[in-house]
């Protein structure tokens, strides 16, 4: 038996703020490609509560590398159309101003609840404009978020990643 000493080698590592803005392109470019973002069942779940609260469809909508949509609201033919139901949609203004998480706990939840915030009164025209408000803002802080994943200033505010001077990810194991 024969002992071979291998000196150690040392690897410089950069914090992503470190890199030269040529690596910070990569650096990104690669989380980009390698990563999954990660909120996308919350999000949904939370348009799902909120749909089935109002006991109306989801929509459909899409986010991501694509132009943000999502489907106009139609209640016009939902349970809450009809006035018969005022007393119930009425119970759900209330829960609504009174809670904005109440209906995942998720941080979504409250762009679907702002637009009924001061709403008490069933009025099918007012309920029509703030469903529609409430897609909106879902939609638009969904892609917000989206596009803040996959950004450098995402990148920039995770201290636990290290990256190699070219930037591509270090990894220590």
């Amino acid at each position: 038996m024969r002992e071979i000493f291998i000196p150690a080698k040392t690897i410089k590592v950069y914090s992503f703020n470190e890199l030269c803005f040529n690596s910070k392109t990569r650096a990104v470019l690669q989380h980009s490609e390698d990563s999954i973002y990660p909120w996308e069942i919350e999000n949904s779940k939370s348009l799902e509560e909120f749909c089935k609260a109002l006991k109306i469809e989801v929509p459909y909508f899409q986010y991501g590398d694509c132009e943000a949509e999502i489907d106009d609201a139609n209640i016009e033919h939902s349970y809450f159309s009809d006035p018969e139901n005022k007393e119930e949609l009425e119970a759900l203004l209330v829960k609504l101003n009174q809670d904005s998480y109440c209906l995942t706990g998720y941080c979504m939840d409250a762009d679907l609840i702002n637009p009924f915030v001061g709403l008490m009164k069933y009025s099918n025209k007012d309920l029509q404009k703030s469903v529609q408000a409430a897609f909106d803002n879902w939609l638009q802080d969904y892609q917000s978020d989206w596009d803040h994943f996959f950004s450098s200033d995402y990148l920039d505010e995770q201290d636990d990643k290290e990256y190699h001077e070219d930037g591509t990810l270090f990894d220590a194991s």
